[in-house]
């Protein structure tokens, strides 16, 4: 082997080590889903699970059962990237200008799958298993008053990061939730979607 070929070959292995080591809490928490991931979801779709029983959650919370995820949702100062990254810090971000939980239109909600590990707060891989979401998954979202609302997974999929659609209101004669977060980890390339309607 040449040695510009060990050369190359040893770049390879030291970016690939040193990209999984940038990413390690995705990694973490993507090998713990894979080691209890059929555990948690057959609690959550065990004969004894009734989705119509709305869980009692805090105000201002999003949870998914099935992925074992319970985030607190939090309202940005501003729509700025800055004031994104600050709220991002303490948990997921609802997008100014859209639509309330349980109202007409689309409650908007990103957040990190991962982040660099000297990176602030504890939501650094908040949505880090949102492309492993069902179809069908229940979702619970509860507003700045406590009260819950139940959604379920009709569409997931991966968008441009420039595809602004998914933030439309037009649609107002429906109750939508979109989740979102930056697809594939470690990179803000794409963004991976999730989309659910309210269960009435």
């Amino acid at each position: 082997m040449s040695r510009i070929i060990k050369i190359i070959v040893y770049a390879i292995i030291l970016a690939a080590i040193g990209f999984v080591l940038l990413n390690v809490d995705y990694f973490w928490k993507q090998a713990s889903f894979l080691a209890s991931g059929p555990e948690i979801n057959k609690k959550a779709y065990s004969v004894d699970y009734d989705p119509r029983a709305v869980p009692e959650v805090p105000a201002n919370t999003l949870s998914i059962p099935s992925l074992a995820i319970t985030l607190p949702v939090k309202e940005p100062d501003g729509s700025t990237e800055a004031q994104f990254q600050t709220a991002l810090i303490d948990g997921v971000v609802h997008y100014p200008g859209t639509a309330e939980p349980g109202k007409f239109g689309n409650v908007y909600i990103f957040g990190h799958s991962s982040d660099y590990p000297w990176s602030g707060g504890h939501y650094k891989t908040a949505f880090a298993l949102l492309p492993s979401i069902a179809i069908g998954a229940d979702i619970y979202l509860s507003d700045n008053s406590g009260v819950p609302f139940h959604y379920k997974v009709f569409d997931k999929r991966v968008i441009s990061k420039t595809d602004l659609s998914v933030l439309s209101q037009d649609k107002r004669d429906q109750k939508l939730l979109t989740l979102q977060t930056s697809y594939p980890v470690g990179t803000a390339l794409q963004r991976y979607v999730a989309i659910a309607k309210l269960v009435e």
